[in-house]
Formats: structure tokens, sequence, C-alpha cells
């Protein structure tokens, strides 16, 4: 049953809701909302369908003095097995959407990244075709500053739309942006990102296209079809993750029902049943496996929470 803060934060985005672009609804099944398939239920979700919205929202929040996990495609996450017990706050609508011009795109936050980057492609406009076939939201790919194939978010963004709690939209130029490898300083504020705009350049077409199929195969061909939350850590400097991981033997490794892709060593994949704590107990022994063979800390891509939304660090998980 929802606290009783999260009661009254229920009750009055309700009565908001066929005034602004507002959906509330109780006891949501995350697991539908992860790419691994994985996860309890959710006490509250709010999806906010436009920057008016967003900024409603965190004005009432911020005055109930309730906090919030802010959700985009639910790729790069691993929910609790028991759910989580503060408000998930996710974006659609107008926020959903993206605008071409002459040399670039401005996106909404829930837009999807392939989708966008398929579409410039199509307009003729080069600079994305690296970041095809990530899976995510813009406003994923943005905070943590997604990146493969030569390029990375923040080589392209121009500027970030966000809102601050109590606040109205603002733009923030990309130069502003503390940012560094799969990270910005956006992971750490309490600001959620609206919209982002991606300075491109004309090409040739065929060009253009062709390196999106190039990216497209090539990223299908390492990973597997199974639901998984991409590439589970980072890859240190100098050095890559996948490599590590297989040659320290973890391909191919088990706890329960989440196990290492065959096809690549820093995924996991899931079977029916699997669990989140299976899923971290296994990311923890790899870890160690790496540690102990090449005294090289691996640090997680993917965001591990407990159920008030905070952080989990694989130092702490055991199954």
């Amino acid at each position: 049953m929802p606290s009783k803060p999260l009661r009254g934060l229920h009750e009055t985005l309700r009565t908001l809701q066929k005034e602004t672009a507002v959906e509330v609804h109780e006891r949501v099944d995350l697991s539908s909302w992860s790419s691994l398939r994985l996860g309890g239920m959710a006490d509250l979700l709010i999806r906010c369908n436009s920057e008016d919205a967003v900024a409603t929202v965190l004005a009432i929040t911020r005055r109930m003095g309730v906090s919030y996990f802010v959700l985009g495609a639910g790729t790069n996450v691993v929910f609790p097995d028991a759910g989580l017990r503060l408000p998930v706050l996710t974006l659609g609508g107008a926020l959903a959407s993206w605008e071409i011009d002459l040399d670039g795109v401005v996106a909404g936050a829930s837009a999807n990244l392939t989708q966008v980057c398929r579409a410039v492609a199509r307009a003729g406009l080069s600079g994305m075709e690296g970041l095809f076939g990530i899976p995510g939201s813009i406003g994923g790919a943005v905070v943590m500053n997604a990146g493969a194939y030569g390029v990375e978010v923040f080589d392209i963004l121009e500027w970030v739309e966000v809102v601050p709690p109590g606040g109205r939209p603002v733009v923030i130029p990309a130069s502003a942006i503390e940012h560094g490898y799969r990270t910005s300083e956006l992971r750490q504020r309490e600001d959620v990102v609206t919209r982002a705009r991606f300075s491109l350049a004309p090409g040739e077409l065929s060009a253009i296209l062709a390196r999106v199929r190039e990216v497209n195969l090539q990223r299908r061909a390492k990973l597997p079809s199974k639901p998984s939350a991409g590439s589970i850590f980072r890859n240190p400097p100098g050095e890559h993750a996948g490599r590590l991981l297989d040659e320290a033997g973890c391909k191919g490794m088990r706890v329960g029902g989440a196990h290492v892709s065959r096809t690549h060593a820093n995924v996991i994949t899931v079977d029916r049943g699997a669990t989140a704590a299976d899923v971290m107990e296994l990311a923890r022994i790899m870890r160690g496996r790496v540690k102990d063979r090449f005294g090289v800390v691996l640090e997680p891509e993917v965001l591990f929470l407990d159920e008030m939304g905070g952080r989990v660090h694989l130092d702490d998980a055991r199954a």
C-alpha cells in the first residue's frame, strides 16, 4: 500500500489530470518498463506529457517533500524485486517528438534515440550514425553521455532544456555541463531533462545510410537477442571490459535465472523467473573475477536500485 505522502501526492495530482498533461497510475509493474523485464511494483507512476506538466509535478513534490525517480526507457536500470516506494516520473506526449532543421534536430527527452538517429540519417544529416541502435531515450542518452563507434552524445550536443525542482524550463549550453566517459553532472542534479538539440552536418545520403547499416549490423552481431540491459560495466581507461570479463572466464556463468551471454561477456541476459538479486549477484561475481585476475575494478554502467531509488553498490550486493 502506498505511504501516506504518496497517497497525498496521488490525490493532489489526480485533481490536476483534467487541467494539465499529467497521468497518474498506482501499482505499476516495473518489469514492463525494463529491458531486463525485472522488478517489482512501483507504488506510483507519474507521466508528464509537456514541460509545463513536469514543472507542475516538481513544484508539488518539492512542496510536499517527496523525492522521485526519473525513468527513461528503462534500458540501463535494474529495478529491485521489492519494487519502488517513491514516485516514478516518466515523460511522454509532446516530449516524445522531434523536429529536424537544416543543421540539427531538437528532440524531446522521451523520444527513442534510435528512431531519432534514423530520422536524421534519412534527412541527410550526419553525426548520429554511431549512436544508432543504442537502446534508450534521448534524455537518458544525454544524462549518461551515451556513445559508441567513435561518437558520444556530448560531441554533438548543443544545448539541453531542463526543469529544475520548483522552477520553469531553462536551456543550458552543453559547454556549461561537466561530462565524461558515460557520465555527466546531470546524473547528480535533480533537474529533469525535457529536450535537447544536436548539431549535425549535411552529408551524402547514401554514405550516411551505409554507415547506419554498418553500425546496426556490427551491434546486432555483438549483442544477444534475449532481454538484457546492454553493457553491465564501463570500459576502464585504455581497456575493454568485455575482453577482461571474457579472459576471466565469465562467459556462460549463471546465478539463478541470470547468465552471462556467450556472445558478449559484458552482457547479462535473463530467463523467465530471474530476479534482480540474481543479476546483481552475478555482476558482483563477474567484477570480483576481473579484480582477482587483472587487479582492475570495473564500474557498473547500469544502475542498480534499492526500494527508495538509491543506487546499490555491487560491494553491498549479495544473493
